[in-house]
Order: C-alpha cells, then structure tokens, then sequence
C-alpha cells in the first residue's frame, strides 16, 4: 500500500469515528438494521453525466460493517458502521470511497464521496 493510500485511508477512518460517535448519541436506544448481505448500488457519477453499477457483500456484527466492494474499475474490502438506520461505510481501493445514508424498508440510499467530489447513490438488496 503505498503511502498516500494509507493517508486517505486513515483519514476515512478517523471521520467514521468521529461522525460515529455523534450518530451514536443522536439515536440513543435504536438497534442498528440489518444490512448483511448483498447489495447492488446504483451511483451518479461524480465527473461526468451518467451512472454506474456496483456491487457490495456486508457482513455485520452490531454496528459495524466489513466487506467486499465491487465497481467498474477497482475491487477492494470495505469497512464502516451502521447506527440506528444511519450508514457509513468507506473502500480500501486505491481511490477511496465513502457512502453516507439511510437505511429504509426499500433498500439504502444517500451520497457518497471521491475526491471531494460527491454524488447521490441508492441501494437495492440482491436476492
């Protein structure tokens, strides 16, 4: 890994802690939704018109979410958390992503980040 990947890495993280911990006290008492499993995203494109389609398989234990994200041009693991129906979750692929939403009874939906560029995603579970 080289070091800029770990920078941006480590910065991910640090931002799921502290949004984690704000998200924790907001929502008190709410059992976190089950999202193991496996999900399709469908995300706008941050730099030119257009979506694309990828792919995530989550495990999760309580509140916290790892996995496996598939997208059109890098594959990597995953990790993040999910508090109440509040979700974040970041790539470890060499461009970072960070998705940010909410779970509803119809799938996930939200914004996600790449080099400081974001854009709206929604999320379907694959049966």
């Amino acid at each position: 890994m080289n070091r800029h990947r770990i920078n941006a890495f480590f910065l991910s993280l640090v931002a799921l802690i502290i949004v984690g911990i704000g998200a924790a006290k907001a929502q008190d008492g709410q059992p976190p939704a089950q999202i193991a499993g496996d999900w399709t995203i469908y995300a706008e494109n941050v730099n030119q018109p257009g979506s694309s389609l990828k792919t995530v398989q989550l495990s999760q234990n309580g509140n916290i979410i790892t996995g496996y994200f598939h997208g059109p041009h890098q594959h990597g693991k995953l990790q993040g958390w999910v508090n109440g129906n509040h979700v974040v979750f970041s790539t470890d692929t060499r461009d970072v992503l960070t998705f940010r939403g909410w779970v509803t009874g119809q799938g996930m939906s939200g914004l996600y980040g790449v080099h400081g560029q974001h854009a709206p995603w929604n999320a379907e579970r694959t049966n």
